[in-house]
């Protein structure tokens, strides 16, 4: 092993890893590494799922805590290729150590769980996921593809879990690539959270409903982490559409991958009025671009955007 060659490709990840995703250096990143097999280009993200902390009694309106101090939710890690695939859910209870009692033989099959003292991602459990259940399952596709060289996208948000040293030799090591969305843009660019993460939350909302009425007349309507990893399993296998991941990756632009997603008017009028003076004065020191004005394309610091009418994919709720 060239040892110097390994660690000047860490530094190199690292530093892009630092860096938000360029809408055209995706598409370089694309074509220079012969991505066009839409199975090989994933997003993953976390989102907290709540666990509905009201009681129900005979006699008495069922009423639920739905955001506020009052409400308790548990973080779920989901991850999803532009196919429509999506993988078995990553479970972070808040806690010392997973018990027993917390998982279910009637969880989703595959299911990863795991602790943290506020519940939330931290970057070794996802060093762990990632290194179990992701790196398996591109393995095991690249193998059945007989293509098990193939190199892997995986999108994510910029949390600073997702980033570490050995997150980077790890990807490297495996033929992943990693690339973060800009900041406070998830919402406009990330599959998960455009068209995935809102029919999912719906149907959770409606098994919490359903099970705040099956318990009235029970005592405590609490939901256990035992009776939470059941009833994520249902939502997994029954909730998750492949139209909806396959369209959330559509209108986003990542997958078939289309820059001229977005209308002018969701730039920020300040950052694009200094991202254009900076890139006139890049033109103008560059024989090889031409003086031609384009009035019909405008070009962002962090995405690559065409002044038209945006096509309104939709997502499907169950």
């Amino acid at each position: 092993m060239n040892v110097e060659n390994d660690i000047e490709k860490c530094l190199i990840a690292r530093a892009q890893m630092g860096q938000p995703c360029d809408k055209a250096e995706l598409k370089e990143l694309m074509i220079d590494n012969n991505i066009s097999d839409s199975s090989f280009v994933f997003n993953c993200d976390e989102s907290g799922f709540q666990t509905d902390p009201s009681i129900g009694q005979k006699g008495i309106a069922l009423s639920r805590i739905s955001g506020g101090s009052g409400s308790e939710s548990i973080s779920v890690l989901a991850c999803c290729a532009a196919n429509g695939i999506y993988l078995p859910p990553f479970i972070i209870f808040k806690g010392k150590a997973v018990q027993a009692r917390w998982t279910s033989d009637k969880s989703y099959p595959g299911t990863l769980y795991a602790v943290s003292n506020n519940g939330w991602m931290e970057e070794t459990l996802f060093y762990n996921w990632l290194n179990t259940m992701f790196v398996d399952y591109i393995n095991a596709l690249r193998k059945e593809r007989n293509m098990e060289q193939q190199k892997v996208v995986l999108l994510f948000d910029g949390h600073c879990s997702y980033s570490s040293l050995r997150i980077v030799q790890l990807a490297i090591q495996n033929n992943i690539i990693l690339d973060r969305f800009p900041s406070h843009l998830t919402d406009h660019l990330q599959p998960l959270d455009k068209c995935v993460f809102g029919p999912l939350k719906t149907a959770w909302n409606r098994l919490l409903i359903q099970f705040g009425k099956d318990m009235i007349g029970k005592g405590a309507g609490r939901l256990t982490k035992g009776m939470f990893s059941e009833m994520l399993g249902k939502l997994w296998s029954n909730a998750n559409n492949p139209i909806n991941i396959i369209s959330g990756f559509s209108t986003t632009g990542l997958f078939p991958f289309d820059k001229y997603k977005f209308p002018v008017n969701e730039f920020d009028p300040v950052d694009l009025e200094e991202y254009l003076k900076c890139k006139a004065n890049e033109d103008s020191n560059d024989p090889s671009v031409s003086t031609i004005k384009q009035p019909n394309i405008i070009q962002h610091k962090s995405l690559d955007m065409h002044a038209y009418e945006v096509n309104n994919n939709q997502c499907f709720e169950q």
